[in-house]
């Protein structure tokens, strides 16, 4: 605030927080929302959080699509508590702070269509889209490019304005280390090794243009080549902007910075 930056609390459960993942079968926040006691005191103690300290916005971040179940409970649940709380928060702050923004994040995973009842939350300034991380039995690059396009027309078709989209990008790598083995998908995560991208750039003078590199099995990224191509699909889909997941795993040096590219090709398209 001293510095002029808006300052909005992320809310999310248990989570794996290099990729942004939640953990499998860990749903305590999914069970919170749509119990209507349960999520009426969250949503007090949220809106006393938020008071206290001030604060410009609330995102909220309901991680639990890998499970046995195959999905969210109670979509419609869900969407009454995202409701719920978009009403008990502020439409405004006081001048030069003057607006107060109501976000949510959908996660990386292959059933995120699990969030078309976000179209359902008018109250939502915008959706952050975590298309990173993603895995297989087989290595692959954890955020292909395809999926920027491909979740925008989803989502769109679903009801989310274009407008309200925010695409994310990964400041990390996922390697693969499977030395020969048969991973299944109950111990894939002991195959993988997930590393900062500040630390990939370290490991080849070339590593900022590449998004893929000889280390393990492969070890995939995004670079700023792969992210210049993402905010070229961002600016011609006409999508609200862009963010990056996390800026304190992403390299401060000029021309290898994933947030100075984006920015750079955001403000100069």
């Amino acid at each position: 605030h001293n510095n002029g930056v808006y300052v909005i609390i992320d809310i999310t459960g248990p989570i794996n927080y290099l990729n942004g993942a939640g953990f499998y079968n860990e749903t305590s926040f999914n069970e919170v929302a749509i119990n209507p006691e349960k999520r009426t005191k969250l949503i007090t103690d949220i809106k006393a959080f938020v008071d206290e300290y001030n604060l410009d916005g609330v995102n909220i971040y309901i991680n639990n699509l890998n499970n046995d179940a195959g999905g969210l409970s109670d979509k419609e649940g869900i969407t009454a508590f995202m409701n719920e709380l978009g009403e008990s928060l502020p439409q405004e702050r006081p001048a030069p702070r003057d607006e107060f923004f109501f976000t949510a994040s959908v996660p990386m995973a292959w059933n995120n269509y699990e969030f078309y009842h976000l179209a359902n939350v008018p109250r939502l300034n915008w959706v952050n889209f975590m298309l990173f991380g993603g895995v297989d039995l087989s290595p692959v690059h954890h955020a292909p490019s395809w999926q920027v396009n491909d979740n925008i027309a989803r989502f769109q078709n679903a009801g989310l304005p274009v407008s309200k989209m925010l695409i994310g990008i990964g400041a990390f790598g996922v390697q693969y280390n499977l030395n020969g083995a048969t991973p299944t998908w109950g111990n894939l995560d002991s195959f993988l090794q997930y590393r900062p991208y500040k630390e990939i750039v370290k490991l080849d003078a070339n590593a900022a243009n590449l998004n893929q590199l000889p280390f393990g099995d492969g070890l995939f990224y995004s670079g700023v080549t792969d992210a210049n191509a993402k905010a070229d699909n961002t600016i011609s889909s006409n999508a609200a902007g862009m963010f990056i997941w996390t800026m304190e795993n992403d390299s401060q040096a000029e021309g290898i910075s994933l947030t100075g590219a984006v920015n750079d090709k955001l403000n100069n398209p």
